[in-house]
């Protein structure tokens, strides 16, 4: 915690940093064990600072989830998977009568 802090305070004004964090501002007290240190350094690192907020699940999250719900009924997905790539093979319905 210490050294994160220091080094946060030594490039203060110094020179570019980047932080990603799946923590809101918030939640670093927690983290970090005081709010006081948490407050400082969020201080240093928004000053002169663009900060991005991603809403939504990141790849991992997805990838996850499908894994979870892949483990939880296989059948049920292998079927629909087989059922989806069966639809997409069929041959396309004929243009033309016969009257």
């Amino acid at each position: 915690m210490w050294l994160f802090f220091q080094l946060i305070g030594f490039l203060y004004e110094q020179g570019s940093v980047m932080v990603i964090s799946n923590l809101p501002f918030g939640r670093w007290g927690e983290t970090f064990s005081a709010d006081v240190v948490a407050a400082a350094m969020i201080d240093r690192l928004v000053h002169h600072a663009e900060v991005l907020t991603l809403t939504g699940d990141s790849y991992r999250t997805r990838q996850r989830r499908e894994l979870l719900i892949n483990r939880t009924a296989p059948n049920a997905v292998a079927t629909e998977s087989l059922a989806e790539r069966a639809s997409r093979q069929r041959a396309p319905a004929a243009a033309f009568s016969s009257d």
